[in-house]
């Protein structure tokens, strides 16, 4: 079963550290990078500024626990599989519907998500690797 590994990390860890706890505000955003690496044609390795150039879209969503609007603006993870050559729409068939995709952040929490949830041709969903929520960097 095929796997992809989306990972966002800061330069620390990259180092080979163990992270220990949730990632500091004393990280700098240029210290953060993005690697999708596993079954891909393409490894990537994204800075901040990277992703920045790559095709935005903004969301808006209800934080359920203090019922306000939250806008949050990144980079669609398919549009970082694209990149990386991963198959997507019609392309993604037959065994590769048994590919996933674990994302780890830099503090070690993880989620793993079939390659088909990540297709906005499968389903009516977008998953974002958001950058700023209200205008401001996160």
């Amino acid at each position: 079963m095929p796997f992809i590994l989306l990972v966002l990390v800061s330069a620390i860890m990259a180092a080979g550290q163990a992270p220990t706890t949730a990632p500091s505000s004393a990280v700098s955003p240029a210290d953060l990078v993005l690697t999708v690496t596993g079954a891909v044609d393409r490894p990537l390795s994204l800075c901040l500024a990277d992703l920045q150039h790559l095709p935005r879209t903004t969301l808006k969503v209800t934080n359920s626990h203090e019922g306000e609007e939250e806008a949050y603006e990144g980079v669609l993870v398919s549009t970082l599989l694209k990149e990386a050559g991963i198959p997507q729409g019609e392309n993604l068939r037959g065994a590769l519907m048994a590919s996933y995709l674990l994302v780890q952040g830099g503090d070690g929490y993880r989620v793993v998500l079939s390659l088909a949830e990540t297709d906005v041709s499968f389903q009516d969903s977008q998953i974002l690797v958001a950058d700023s929520m209200n205008g401001q960097p996160i």
